[in-house]
């Protein structure tokens, strides 16, 4: 496996993007960019932080191994788009508390 890829989708997302990287234990590549301009970007991303999860995301991300939801609820993201078998959070306190506990579950 190469450098982990993570994405950053749309603005309230790409906020939380210095806090971290900070406090990440590994090199990752990371991509910003709003929640249209991502689906060109999800074929090779391994993690992606955003407050909205499309069937277009979906069917473009074949990488991706974790969605992390940086807020409460989950009326934006299409659960039925998410593929199974892979790990899916919301929980912005992972962010706040430990934003390195989201990177965890994506190296097994």
């Amino acid at each position: 496996m190469g450098m982990l890829r993570v994405a950053f989708a749309g603005t309230f997302s790409a906020t939380l993007e210095p806090t971290v990287r900070a406090r990440l234990g590994m090199p990752c590549d990371v991509i910003l960019a709003d929640e249209t301009g991502i689906v060109s970007q999800l074929s090779d991303v391994d993690v992606l932080i955003t407050l909205g999860f499309t069937r277009e995301m979906a069917a473009a991300a074949k990488r991706l191994k974790l969605v992390q939801v940086p807020g409460a609820g989950l009326d934006r993201i299409d659960r039925a788009a998410l593929p199974a078998g892979r790990s899916w959070r919301t929980s912005m306190a992972t962010i706040s508390a430990s934003p390195s506990t989201c990177w965890a579950r994506c190296s097994r």
